[in-house]
């Protein structure tokens, strides 16, 4: 089509205007803010639920005795570190949002849909020539087709949706949208863009912080796994609430910095990352529940398990599964452990495990 983009279909005009808050008696930048520690809250005490009833028992990794038996820590000492993380945490989060604005605007999704449309019409024009190039007529094709299909075969050329207006500069074609570009724009704008979001942000966070290198970095070197991360590392039989029980210094220079990061990097609306930050910690506290069950979503979301994560918080598996959201990074540096080595079967025994040491490279 020589006249693709002047005849472009118009983009409509948008005013911004301020929208109320998803929950009335709370802006959503400060429900942004208490996501993480609301959210870790309720999934805590779910999990203790599950765990006093005794429901999902069949699906248990470890039997319960071994709780008190092989950890090196009471719940208790686990509840005041986690909540020391999370006070750390949030006073962090609070002073790097001090000066962000609490209100959200909308208003300007239907011209950010009708881009995407604009990007479908575009993208037709291509049609044409990889047909010719297989050997068919797209022309002669398009003649036998129904409208919109023709359509697509001729290049993106709506002869039905194009009419004649007059401008300021005299007539001019004008064209619309097609019903099916307008859907394909909004599954873009409202369904693959923001999934793409996501898993852009869990990459981010993965690969540069906290999910593989430095988290392997704070295993190897002898100096951060003593001071630091040999905190995490007391729970051997591990539970729910117990997901970020480690030193609060660590939970900024690892975790805060690789959620930061992967918000930032992948430009996280702030509802998105309301979300985000509820997906996340109910993926860590799966990570830590100490259970397989067979409907877990994460398996599907991010190929990583309960059971996979289980192996790094034993002896044999502490240089193992540094990941948390992706295997890749373990499965390319071959880190990834899924079985247990034939010494592994006694470890434990009567309640004598030795504290956490760094083994040599």
């Amino acid at each position: 089509m020589s006249n693709l983009t002047s005849t472009l279909p118009p983009l409509p005009e948008y005013s911004l205007h301020l929208g109320p808050p998803l929950l009335s008696f709370i802006s959503d930048k400060w429900l942004g803010l208490i996501s993480v520690p609301l959210s870790y809250t309720i999934l805590s005490l779910f999990w203790e639920f599950v765990d006093s009833k005794g429901f999902w028992d069949k699906y248990k990794i470890h039997p319960s005795a071994e709780v008190l038996s092989r950890n090196r820590v009471s719940k208790w000492e686990t509840l005041r570190g986690v909540f020391l993380y999370h006070l750390v945490s949030f006073v962090a989060a609070v002073a790097l949002a001090w000066n962000d604005s609490s209100e959200s605007y909308y208003g300007k999704e239907q011209y950010d849909v009708a881009i995407w449309a604009r990007r479908v019409r575009k993208a037709q024009s291509a049609v044409p020539f990889f047909l010719e190039i297989a050997g068919i007529d797209a022309m002669a094709w398009a003649g036998k087709s129904g409208s919109a299909f023709a359509g697509v075969l001729r290049g993106g050329v709506y002869p039905s949706l194009t009419k004649m207006v007059l401008s300021g500069e005299g007539p001019v074609l004008q064209s619309s949208f097609a019903a099916w570009e307008m859907d394909a724009a909004k599954l873009v704008y409202y369904v693959l863009v923001p999934i793409i979001q996501f898993y852009v942000a869990l990459f981010i966070a993965d690969t540069w912080w906290v999910f593989y290198w430095m988290h392997r970095f704070f295993h190897t070197n002898r100096i951060l796994y003593k001071h630091f991360h040999s905190i995490h590392h007391r729970l051997y039989v591990v539970y729910a609430f117990g997901a970020v029980y480690a030193h609060p210094i660590e939970g900024l220079v690892v975790d805060f910095t690789a959620f930061t990061l992967g918000i930032t990097i992948a430009q996280l609306s702030l509802r998105q990352v309301i979300l985000f930050n509820i997906l996340t910690v109910w993926k860590a506290m799966s990570d830590h529940c100490g259970y397989v069950l067979p409907w877990d979503p994460f398996v599907y979301l991010t190929c990583n398990t309960s059971k996979y994560h289980d192996v790094h918080h034993q002896i044999w598996g502490l240089k193992n599964n540094f990941a948390v959201f992706f295997g890749f990074w373990d499965r390319l540096m071959g880190t990834e452990r899924l079985v247990a080595p034939a010494s592994a079967n006694s470890e434990g025994a009567n309640g004598n495990l030795p504290d956490v040491k760094m083994e040599d490279e």
